[in-house]
């Protein structure tokens, strides 16, 4: 997702001009890039694309049939003498043709359902790396700043501790810290380095990757809203409804089984030689004399009353999904907001006092680095808590069904 920093910390954060070969892209355009080149969710597409031309065969009902009988040649007579040609065609019981479809169609939305999901979970996945690339680069940043001044405070304590204002104790924690931070700038750098080649094994592209930083949108909907928005965009409710569709249609058949019903319909030309020519209609009934489907209809009843509590069990599983997400996001938020109003007004008091003794020395050198070293401790968190906010919202697009993150912020209507 998206990050900005703080405007206090703005030179700090600025983004470096991309090196040579470098392709700089948004978020949104990386998540692009993630989705077209994945091979998974390409095969995925192409089963619902397969199975939704086969949803439009008419091969649920049978083709009829042309039928020759009574064909009688007597020597020296003409080519034949008797002739019967036909036409049969068993027809599909009542409500049959509508249950194969229904079948179909639940199968196809099964299939659509995980491709779908997929495609929301990997795109969850591309923004949340792009957020961790923008974070570990920016506290790659300040962990070579925090280099230069854990060094340069070496040089100042041995200064301090030669005059005698500081033991040998200090000037020892003071190398420790500089072997701490070069410590801390090589985990970073390899961090970095990790969720870079992971990016481009997201999106499936070779070249190396800069994301360009973006603020982090706030969510503006209120819950109800969002729960419609989740309604509306989880395809699950629509495998849930269509799977109950087919459960009440499968029991109306069974219904319409206990009626009798044509097995076949026949429209027959006789020709004769010695006579003249004549039709016939032929058709049979299937009596519903020993198989009642008392027992089909009863489990058929129980699957209508399943497939009921399938959809509501699913929204209800969406509402608990969605609320959860909510909860940590807004959790996020608050510590993101928290983490740069403390931060903001920790740097801009401590760059006051950096900055006044340069006209007045009345705080020592070691005493400054100190200050220094809460400005950078104070950015760091602030990237931290904007890598958390972003990777919430990012779960929160994916409990939401959200293809495009720009319907996620617009303001509600709100009516007179």
């Amino acid at each position: 997702m998206p990050l900005c920093s703080s405007a206090a910390s703005a030179g700090s954060s600025a983004e470096s001009p991309a090196a040579p070969g470098e392709l700089r892209l948004t978020v949104e355009q990386t998540v692009d890039l993630g989705i077209r080149h994945n091979r998974r969710l390409g095969s995925m597409d192409l089963d619902t694309d397969i199975l939704s031309h086969r949803m439009r065969s008419l091969d649920w009902v049978d083709n009829p049939q042309i039928r020759v009988r009574n064909l009688a040649h007597r020597s020296g007579a003409a080519p034949f003498d008797e002739l019967e040609i036909g036409l049969r065609w068993r027809p599909p019981a009542i409500r049959e043709t509508k249950v194969r479809r229904q079948r179909r169609t639940a199968s196809f939305w099964q299939l659509k359902v995980e491709a779908i999901r997929e495609r929301h979970w990997l795109a969850s996945r591309v923004r949340r790396s792009c957020a961790d690339v923008i974070m570990y680069s920016r506290l790659a940043r300040h962990a070579s700043q925090r280099i230069e001044v854990e060094t340069l405070r070496i040089a100042q304590v041995r200064t301090m501790v030669e005059v005698g204002r500081r033991s040998i104790v200090y000037f020892t924690k003071a190398r420790m810290a500089v072997a701490e931070a070069r410590q801390n700038h090589l985990r970073i750098q390899h961090a970095l380095g990790e969720e870079k080649r992971r990016l481009r094994r997201l999106t499936g592209i070779a070249r190396p990757i800069q994301v360009i930083s973006e603020a982090v949108p706030e969510v503006l909907l209120a819950e109800d809203r969002l729960l419609e928005l989740a309604f509306d965009n989880r395809p699950e409710i629509r495998l849930a409804e269509e799977q109950k569709q087919l459960a009440l249609d499968r029991k109306a058949l069974e219904r319409w089984r206990l009626l009798p019903q044509l097995s076949f319909l026949e429209v027959s030309r006789h020709v004769e030689r010695s006579q003249d020519d004549w039709h016939e209609l032929r058709f049979g009934l299937e009596l519903p004399l020993f198989n009642r489907n008392a027992d089909n209809l009863a489990g058929l009843s129980l699957a209508v009353s399943g497939s009921e509590l399938g959809v509501l069990g699913i929204r209800e599983r969406i509402v608990d999904e969605v609320r959860e997400t909510l909860s940590d996001y807004t959790e996020a938020l608050l510590a993101h907001n928290l983490a740069r109003r403390e931060g903001d007004a920790l740097i801009e008091a401590a760059s006051r006092v950096i900055a006044g003794t340069r006209d007045h020395a009345t705080v020592p050198s070691d005493e400054i680095l100190e200050l220094e070293r809460m400005i950078m401790d104070a950015r760091v968190a602030i990237t931290e808590s904007e890598r958390d906010l972003a990777h919430a919202l990012c779960f929160l697009y994916y409990e939401l069904g959200i293809e495009d993150p720009k319907a996620l912020l617009r303001e509600p209507d709100h009516e007179e």
